[in-house]
């Protein structure tokens, strides 16, 4: 199309946040990072509240752009597995309710644990 700079690059949130500003703070003398769903993210995540096919979706959708909108805000909770491992734990308690996810909290001080999956109802992504 005459005057469409190529490539073109979509927007698919329409410029609004998956989450509130994302917030530092100490917890155990290292870093926690911090932030909840906005209303737009909830929406997401709950795959618009029409079935599981839905919601892996929005838990996809999650993991990837969300998880950039933290890496874009803090680059260096990139360099600790457990941050990521905490935050796709976060996301994947959303299938037992939007409420249970709650505040993302990623604490520095928790050791990696690849396999967080089984648990995550007792442990709440806090292991």
């Amino acid at each position: 199309m005459a005057g469409t700079a190529y490539p073109v690059v979509a927007d698919p949130w329409f410029g609004a946040r998956l989450f509130q500003p994302v917030k530092r703070s100490i917890s155990r003398g290292d870093y926690m990072y911090s932030a909840w769903l906005t209303p737009w993210g909830v929406a997401v995540l709950s795959g618009g509240g029409s079935g599981i096919f839905n919601y892996l979706a929005g838990g996809y959708i999650i993991r990837t752009a969300g998880w950039e909108e933290w890496t874009k805000a803090w680059p260096a909770i990139t360099n600790k597995a457990t941050l990521k491992q905490q935050f796709d734990c976060h996301v994947a308690a959303g299938i037992y309710g939007i409420p249970f996810t709650q505040d993302y909290n990623l604490e520095r001080f928790r050791a990696d644990r690849p396999n967080w999956l089984p648990g995550v109802w007792s442990h709440h992504c806090n292991w």
